[in-house]
């Protein structure tokens, strides 16, 4: 937050700033983009034993979220993994930020 704080930047590259506390883990971030149609969702196959743990945004509806996590736990070879909501929204700071930038 700090180094944002220094150098305010485009608010379109905000989702791709990571705080110290979730620096790099070793991950992976599909991103689809397609110039021809409007896309809602691409599929993506993925071997289930290599899924460590699943992040959902902010936006999801916190009793939403329980629901879909208890879905995913219960899926074969699933039970392992963890699955959490992000906070970033909640963080008093980060939304400071994003105030000034708009």
């Amino acid at each position: 937050l700090d180094k944002v704080k220094i150098k305010l930047r485009p608010i379109d590259k905000l989702p791709f700033l990571k705080r110290y506390a979730f620096r790099d883990e070793i991950e992976f971030r599909l991103i689809y983009q397609s110039k021809s149609k409007e896309v809602n969702k691409k599929d993506v196959s993925i071997n289930i034993p290599s899924i460590e743990k699943i992040t959902f945004g902010p936006w999801i509806p916190r009793p939403v979220f329980s629901s879909v996590k208890a879905v995913i736990n219960k899926i074969d070879g699933c039970s392992r993994v963890t699955v959490r909501r992000s906070t970033i929204l909640d963080n008093k700071e980060w939304k400071k930020l994003g105030h000034k930038m708009a």
